[in-house]
């Protein structure tokens, strides 16, 4: 008969205090099967929200319950993949016909000492996370028929009817078609189901990868460090500016270059004179300075200030647009002012 018939589901359900929504009944499977024996960080927490007291458990996405279907109907974490690695039926399978369960229990975990302490050891077959890392289970689930009709066939029957039309042309699920769904996984389909698992990692690890090298192409990353442009080369400002000078004196007269040596000693400026003004300098490595000076100053004044951020280097004073040597500027109208502001 059936167990919803005859209210055992219902019962187990309340007594494991979970919500009365199929999708519940897969998650406290999963919780049952994997965490409770040791394999506690392979899922989502979402995925294993089953608390009839919690208003998250039966309040799940259609993303969640979609991810829940594929869990425990795929071949990593269904009945049928997990059967004899951290879940046993009870007196069913080669040397099992010892009754594990406590009397009144439909389902008990039973640690791997417990386990090897039995009369008739139970053999666990290896199990495989994505085809490829064996995880050592700390316990395992033994369950009856009821137990497994309550928290996985039946909510897959209502929820996947088109899952399997042997079992679900009927109303019952009966004890052997749970027993049939607990088979002992061979060497070969181990192998078989190892090499296909490593060989859609390989797939996605190579998209990755192509996706990675287009991106990459014809990019360039900026270089440089805070307010200040850089390039790939290790040299400091103050070396770009000795050699950005050296190339402009082949194309500058000798007067537009400005030697911090031959220069007049920088005057003080008093910051609280309303003769002064702030003149803003773009330093060869990307830097801005602001330089205090007199209304009255000329251009060797301004020099003479910024003179020490070249480290004793040759440099020029240039502006405007096209960039253009100060002094050059100066001599090219006569008439205009000496005075650098």
């Amino acid at each position: 008969t059936s167990s919803s018939v005859n209210g055992i589901s219902d019962k187990l359900v309340a007594d494991a205090g979970v919500a009365n929504d199929d999708y519940c009944k897969l998650s406290y499977f999963l919780h049952c099967a994997l965490v409770r024996c040791g394999i506690d960080n392979v899922l989502q927490p979402e995925m294993l929200q089953y608390d009839s007291s919690s208003a998250d458990s039966s309040a799940k996405t259609s993303a969640q319950k979609e991810a829940l279907l594929v869990l425990t109907t795929g071949k990593q974490f269904s009945l049928e993949s997990l059967s004899f690695k951290t879940v046993f039926l009870n007196k069913h399978g080669d040397n099992m016909s010892e009754n594990l369960l406590p009397d009144g229990q439909a389902a008990v975990h039973l640690t791997m000492e417990q386990v090897m302490a039995q009369t008739c050891p139970l053999q666990c077959d290896p199990l495989l996370l994505g085809g490829l890392i064996q995880v050592q289970p700390t316990a395992v689930l033994v369950c009856n028929e009821d137990w497994v009709r309550a928290f996985y066939a039946e909510p897959l029957q209502r929820i996947q009817p088109q899952r399997s039309a042997s079992i679900n042309s009927r109303s019952i699920i009966t004890n052997a078609d749970i027993q049939a769904m607990f088979v002992r996984t061979t060497a070969h389909e181990i192998k078989a189901n190892a090499m296909d698992m490593t060989s859609k990692l390989q797939q996605l690890m190579g998209a990755k990868r192509k996706e990675q090298q287009q991106q990459q192409q014809g990019f360039q990353s900026f270089s440089g460090q805070g307010q200040s442009l850089g390039s790939s080369s290790s040299a400091t400002g103050t070396t770009a500016l000795a050699s950005t000078t050296t190339s402009i004196t082949t194309t500058t007269e000798a007067l537009d270059i400005f030697d911090p040596a031959t220069l007049p000693a920088a005057t003080a400026v008093d910051d609280t004179a309303s003769s002064t003004t702030s003149i803003a300098v773009r330093l060869l490595n990307g830097k801005r300075q602001v330089v205090k000076l007199p209304l009255s100053c000329t251009i060797v004044d301004l020099a003479s200030q910024v003179a020490d951020y070249a480290n004793g280097s040759k440099f020029q004073l240039v502006a405007g647009y096209p960039p253009t040597p100060l002094l050059k500027m100066k001599m090219n109208n006569p008439d205009a002012d000496a005075d650098a502001n």
